[in-house]
């Protein structure tokens, strides 16, 4: 790779030097009017101008209140209540899976027990066979886990003590 320099033509150089001696002139002209009593009703409103255009313009940058990184950021909390919304169906539907066969084994071992048969080993085989986590849940958790670390890790990249932003994980979430 070569590290040969190339200069600029003259015409370049004297139009960025005219440029530069062009704002220098409006800062003293600027620095003038400010001793002027009069100006300081237009210089106030400049200053407010200048304020407000600095207030916009941060939003445009890439700092966590730019308009980017608050998109983002509600993109990765939207996927992440979707993730949970799937996760509580999925739980809600093995829940109540269990329930009925829960209630169905009660009636049943109720009526063993009726008969005078030893239900002991009935009872250990139902309680042993609800509240298992289905593979469908377990993909839901893993996919809500995914989605609130993605957006942990997009807000923790603009705090310096925190490690750096997982983009994989977000694109993997975000589609």
């Amino acid at each position: 790779m070569s590290n040969k320099r190339t200069r600029r033509p003259a015409d370049v150089l004297l139009a960025e030097l005219q440029a530069k001696q062009q704002k220098l002139m409006v800062k003293s002209k600027l620095e003038q009017a400010k001793a002027n009593p009069i100006l300081l009703p237009l210089l106030s409103a400049l200053a407010d101008i200048n304020k407000g255009i600095a207030i916009n313009q941060r939003q445009f940058a890439n700092g966590p209140q730019s308009f980017d990184s608050r998109r983002k950021q509600h993109e990765l909390w939207l996927a992440e209540i979707n993730a949970a919304e799937y996760a509580s169906q999925i739980a809600l539907q093995d829940l109540n899976g269990d329930k009925s066969y829960l209630t169905g084994a009660i009636q049943s071992i109720a009526d063993r027990i009726s008969a005078g048969e030893d239900v002991t080993d009935s009872i250990l085989n139902v309680t042993d066979s609800i509240g298992r986590a289905t593979p469908e849940f377990k993909v839901a958790s893993t996919n809500l886990e995914i989605a609130r670390n993605a957006r942990k890790s997009f807000k923790d990249q603009f705090d310096k003590d925190q490690p750096e932003f997982n983009a994989e994980a977000e694109e993997n979430l975000l589609g």
